[in-house]
């Protein structure tokens, strides 16, 4: 019953990721209670092909791909092994050596990653961090950040001093992490529960300095404009993320329970107004990757029209549809999480403001 419909499918997304959509909506009844399932089936053709586009796509491929694996299941896609944002990350501060050894390491052994940013004290802002590298180690605490208990590898943000240019990366491999002053571990989860959100304590860490990012380039480079770069060029994929997930409860809904007609179609059409903005925002970072805020309008629109369709249908549908459907009751209170996902509504409104008065935005 919650199988998806691949002539929607198909007819809006077309067929490249049809295949990997149908897995991943098979599998989402599962995640809940195993969230480690892919890891038995790092065989199958999905996850090498969600892989290998990934690491080649730019900003609007990946969040049409994004699209088109939420619509199957967005919970599952968290799960799945990628180089996510320590992708995009090593391609604008990694040297080749290190953005080759990442991609080696991520293709052939299929592995999850992390990108480590938000702290208890600090939440994600990135310029007043306190965790440190100082004399070449590392200490600090991260907090709500994907896959961080359970991935091999992933990128950690420090400070090496006070100054606005004091920012780095740090690119944790599987030695650093097992050295035994990393302590990793999932905290509870109430929705997208495959992200598997996760706390990591370093202590002292004594990191090379071949495992810090962008030591080759200019200290602007490597900064806090090299980390904008990245924040942009991500965040329509999760715009992305919240549209296929909304699309693919329009669909069910229509499919499957027939109930609130006329919402349905307004939903449709606020969807794709939605999806034209962040295809426009995706286009714009990818020319100009420090113009973002058009990415954080296009973030904003898509976690609210998400919101909206969720709130509707949660309110409209009756009780006994989410008792015959848990998928879709599943589904529905999954949503919620989008609004803090690569920032909230208040950073992503200052974001389009400060935009505004460069003239970034049109009127």
């Amino acid at each position: 019953m919650f199988r998806l419909n691949p002539d929607r499918f198909a007819a809006r997304y077309g067929p490249e990721w049809l295949a990997a959509a149908t897995w991943y909506r098979e599998n989402s009844p599962a995640v809940p209670d195993d969230p480690d399932l892919v890891l038995r089936h790092l065989d199958h053709p999905a996850v090498a092909q969600k892989i290998e586009a990934e690491f080649a796509a730019d900003t609007r491929r990946r969040a049409a791909m994004f699209e088109a694996l939420s619509y199957g299941s967005a919970s599952f896609l968290l799960t799945t092994p990628g180089p996510s944002l320590s992708g995009v990350l090593l391609d604008a501060l990694g040297t080749p050596r290190q953005r080759a050894w990442f991609r080696e390491l991520v293709s052939t052994t299929r592995c999850r990653t992390f990108f480590a940013v938000t702290e208890p004290g600090r939440g994600s802002d990135a310029a007043h961090l306190d965790t440190t590298l100082r004399d070449g180690r590392l200490t600090g605490e991260k907090l709500l950040f994907g896959n961080g208990a359970v991935a091999p590898v992933g990128t950690v943000l420090a400070r090496t001093g006070d100054g606005p240019l004091d920012l780095v990366a740090v690119l944790m491999t599987p030695e650093l992490i097992e050295s035994g002053a990393v302590r990793r571990r999932v905290l509870p989860m109430f929705a997208l529960p495959g992200a598997q959100l996760s706390e990591l304590r370093v202590d002292g860490l004594r990191v090379p300095p071949e495992a810090v990012l962008g030591s080759h380039l200019k200290a602007t480079e490597r900064g806090m404009m090299g980390m904008l770069k990245t924040f942009h060029r991500f965040r329509p994929g999760v715009a992305a993320m919240a549209l296929g997930h909304a699309q693919a409860l329009v669909d069910y809904v229509r499919d499957h329970v027939g109930a609130a007609r006329p919402e349905l179609d307004r939903f449709d059409q606020m969807l794709e107004r939605s999806r034209e903005l962040n295809a426009a925002a995706a286009r714009e970072v990818d020319e100009e990757p420090l113009r973002g805020a058009l990415v954080s309008l296009a973030k904003q629109r898509a976690t609210a029209a998400a919101e909206e369709v969720a709130a509707v249908l949660a309110r409209e549908l009756p009780v006994a549809a989410l008792v015959d459907h848990p998928w879709l009751a599943r589904s529905l209170t999954d949503v919620v999480a989008y609004e803090f996902m690569e920032g909230t509504t208040p950073i992503q409104l200052a974001n389009v403001h400060a935009g505004y008065l460069r003239r970034e935005v049109p009127v």
